[in-house]
């Protein structure tokens, strides 16, 4: 029994050093992740800098993608301006409740929502629009959606 018992302690002893080992590979680990994001940080901030004070204007490669950054806020700014657009239209103008797409009519003060031709989420789409909003109109709708207005002959 002797044997058996040795045998074991080795084991868990072999086990106990093996938890130990992953456990401070687990710590580097993630001291080395935290390392790197510092670096990712630090090398934003430079660039940044870079950019804003207009520095190596004549590198090339440099200047190609301060090009891209900006063309990549213009588009950032279209977006919130887009999302900023959707927000609004879901707004009570009396009262400045959260108002759901489809209603009219504010549930909690009763006024009229004015209608408001919400952003055109898909562009590349032809779309009829309604003669009296400017609501985009798809499926060959009857009614505009947003003010009720009749936009085509029942078919």
């Amino acid at each position: 029994m002797a044997g058996w018992a040795e045998k074991l302690s080795k084991f868990t002893q072999n086990a106990v050093t093996k938890s130990k080992y992953m456990a401070e590979i687990t710590r580097i680990n993630i001291e080395i992740s935290n390392y790197e994001s510092n670096v990712k940080q630090l090398v934003g901030e430079i660039g940044q800098y870079v950019v804003d004070n207009g520095l190596l204007q004549d590198v090339q490669e440099i200047q190609e993608k301060v090009a891209r950054v900006r063309e990549l806020n213009a588009t950032i700014s279209a977006n919130q301006a887009t999302v900023e657009a959707l927000r609004k239209a879901n707004i009570c103008p009396n009262c400045g409740a959260t108002l759901d797409v489809d209603v009219n009519f504010c549930p909690k003060c009763g006024a009229t929502r004015n209608p408001v031709p919400l952003p055109d989420l898909q562009p590349n789409r032809p779309a009829a629009v309604c003669p009296k909003c400017g609501t985009k109109l798809e499926n060959n709708e009857v009614f505009c959606p947003n003010c009720g207005t009749r936009v085509a002959e029942e078919g």
